[in-house]
């Protein structure tokens, strides 16, 4: 399943790796160690819309990932409920 999640990331955004990705959505990387780079980074957004964005996206294709896991298993939710 993580192989299946890295080449969704590869397929959508070119790489998997947050500088990579910052190049695919902002048209460059950042030095977010560097103040102004990291100021840079904030004014366009990145943890309003940008990179939550991407978080989002991961977490929606980690949980169809593990969704189809658990029915090509046979198996459904309730299996995982306590009783």
């Amino acid at each position: 399943m993580a192989r299946s999640l890295m080449e969704r990331f590869n397929l959508e955004y070119g790489s998997n790796v947050c500088k990579d990705i910052h190049q695919r959505i902002f048209g460059r990387d950042f030095d977010l160690l560097n103040p102004q780079d990291r100021e840079a980074f904030e004014k366009l957004g990145a943890h309003i819309d940008k990179c939550t964005s991407v978080v989002g996206r991961a977490a929606a294709w980690a949980t169809e990932l593990i969704l189809e896991e658990i029915s090509n298993r046979g198996m459904s939710l309730n299996d995982f409920r306590k009783v």
